[in-house]
């Protein structure tokens, strides 16, 4: 049986790393919050690898977000 839960968490602007990546971060340093982001990285980019929808790294790292946005993560328990 589903478990389905949904966590909409409140994100900062991605920051860029040195070596040009981006970072994606919460508003509250939590550790379970940056592992479920995490894992929804992976599988967005598992879920698109295989398909012909053009996708840039933005889509994935959230860097064309130039302010504060809310990150809503559906998945099942």
């Amino acid at each position: 049986m589903a478990n389905i839960k949904a966590q909409t968490i409140r994100m900062q602007q991605p920051t860029k790393l040195a070596d040009n990546s981006y970072k994606r971060k919460t508003f509250d340093n939590n550790e379970t919050l940056e592992n479920l982001i995490a894992n929804e990285e992976s599988l967005r980019r598992l879920a698109y690898n295989n398909t012909t929808i053009k996708t840039g790294e933005s889509f994935f790292d959230d860097s064309d977000m130039k302010s504060e946005y809310y990150l809503v993560i559906v998945y099942d328990k």
